[in-house]
């Protein structure tokens, strides 16, 4: 014997009854769905934290003049020229007061932390038991470009960080290019 619901083709009778079935279902396995969701968001956090972190540049520095020199010994004056200026400029008041509000007022404050703060991925140990190796370079797009200028200016500015929070000279930084590292390590003095 046919069903009426479903002998007469315009209506809609079957179609609530699917519904509150459909619902009833999921509802009962409701902690299976509940799981499953739990285990794709742990996935992708387990994944996107093993990934290596990878630093984008927001902005690109020109550092190479318009007009190119015409031998290594111009390019060489025309880059310490650029070195000296930017030096120059970070030590004026209002530039040397945003960057000591940027890495944080108190003097003598943890130097890993800093570091840390400022993307370098310190590790601390690394080729010696008071050398601080920096695993990541922020600056690194722009050191394979202009390797000399950028490490030269890295240095300086870990030097100045280090006296910031480091006074009394415990920690110096010095070049030490090694493959997978910045080119500026950290050891005591």
């Amino acid at each position: 014997m046919a069903h009426p619901e479903a002998a007469s083709p315009g209506t809609t009778g079957l179609k609530p009854a699917i519904t509150q079935d459909l619902l009833a279902v999921v509802w009962r396995r409701r902690w299976a769905a509940l799981a499953a969701f739990v285990a794709v968001v742990a996935g992708v956090a387990a994944l996107t934290a093993s990934l290596p972190k990878v630093y984008e540049t927001t902005a690109y520095m020109l550092v190479n003049p318009s007009r190119p020199g015409n031998s290594d010994f111009e390019q060489t004056q025309i880059s310490e020229a650029l070195l000296t200026t930017y030096a120059e400029l970070l030590q004026t008041p209002s530039v040397a007061n945003e960057v000591t509000r940027r890495l944080g007022d108190e003097a003598g404050g943890d130097v890993l932390a800093a570091l840390a703060r400022q993307g370098y991925e310190p590790e601390a140990g690394l080729g010696g038991d008071d050398e601080i190796a920096l695993a990541n370079c922020p600056f690194h797009r722009l050191a394979e470009q202009e390797r000399d200028l950028v490490c030269g200016m890295n240095l300086d500015f870990l030097s100045g960080l280090l006296e910031r929070r480091a006074p009394g000279g415990g920690l110096t930084a010095r070049l030490d290019p090694a493959p997978g590292y910045c080119c500026v390590r950290i050891a005591a003095a």
